[in-house]
């Protein structure tokens, strides 16, 4: 492995020592659950994954699971479809799904799909993309997916098709990269088949997030690390070959913190656990420096996911 992808191994531990009396511990305890989804993932990506974190992990999922199903972000947070995808995928990560219930957790995220076929965050209900995305992947790694209204998910998935190409967190809303990755995403677990109109339009909008030295989000915005997966990710799931993107790896090692190995959104910024792991699993995608192989519909290592 290079030396400068060794040096995120370092930030991921420098992270797992915070304790209360720094900014950084209070600014992601509310997500903690995701947090360790994060750092484990980069950690398999990186092969330095540590055994000896499991348990530590596992315990606390057990204190943020709901008797009803659903897991939340921290101690006594309500659930919420994100920590719990977040939690499905860190049991598949330490080979340990047989201790989850299943058939409570699916009930749960079967609770929040919504007569459009949109999926909520929790019993808030709180929709968009992001969300049916994240309940249709949860009920996938499951093997509970036929058990939710598939055909009205991807009938509001594609509602969220913009004329641009791009899709919006909702209907008529403002195309986004990160918004298009989850309805790419949702609609290919859907088994939607893109026609040739709708594949063009969406990987000419994709194409057009990667410019000069990097990657955005939304046309005329700032390019940002964490980009170069949803867009990477978005086209390899149609069947673009991303590694002629190779291109925009000079781009994410741009945005490394030297002093402390993270990434960061842009060169010469503070680093954060959630764009390192999205630029490494980018770096992953684009084949550098020995990193395990991702899979981009479940942003797990294709290892377990037998890809």
């Amino acid at each position: 492995m290079l030396a400068e992808l060794k040096a995120v191994n370092n930030f991921l531990k420098t992270l797992n020592k915070l304790d209360e009396n720094e900014f950084y511990y209070w600014n992601t305890i509310h997500l903690k659950t995701t947090a360790f989804y994060w750092a484990s993932l980069t950690s398999h990506l990186l092969n330095c994954f540590e055994v000896s974190s499991i348990d530590p992990i596992l315990n606390h999922l057990e204190t943020c699971r709901q008797p009803e199903g659903g897991y939340g972000g921290q101690k006594g947070h309500d659930a919420n479809l994100q920590f719990t995808l977040s939690a499905i995928q860190l049991y598949i990560l330490f080979n340990r799904l047989e201790e989850i219930d299943v058939v409570k957790n699916s009930a749960f995220i079967l609770k929040l799909q919504n007569s459009d076929g949109s999926f909520s965050s929790d019993i808030w209900g709180e929709k968009d993309v992001k969300f049916t995305y994240m309940g249709l992947l949860s009920l996938k790694l499951l093997q509970k997916l036929n058990t939710c209204d598939i055909a009205s998910a991807q009938s509001f998935l594609l509602s969220c098709l913009n004329k641009d190409g791009g899709f919006g967190l909702l209907p008529r809303t403002e195309s986004h990269a990160g918004f298009t990755f989850c309805a790419v995403a949702g609609l290919v677990l859907c088994g939607h088949v893109f026609t040739e109109k709708e594949n063009s339009l969406i990987v000419d909008w994709l194409k057009n997030r990667i410019f000069g030295i990097g990657v955005n989000g939304r046309p005329g915005k700032f390019y940002d690390s964490c980009y170069a997966w949803w867009v990477l990710a978005s086209l390899k799931l149609l069947n673009v070959p991303v590694i002629n993107y190779d291109f925009v790896i000079p781009f994410i090692l741009s945005c490394q913190n030297k002093k402390s190995g993270g990434f960061s959104p842009r060169p010469r910024e503070p680093a954060d656990l959630f764009h390192t792991t999205f630029s490494v699993a980018a770096l992953s995608l684009l084949k550098h420096g020995g990193l395990e192989p991702i899979d981009p519909l479940t942003c797990l290592p294709g290892s377990i996911m037998n890809i």
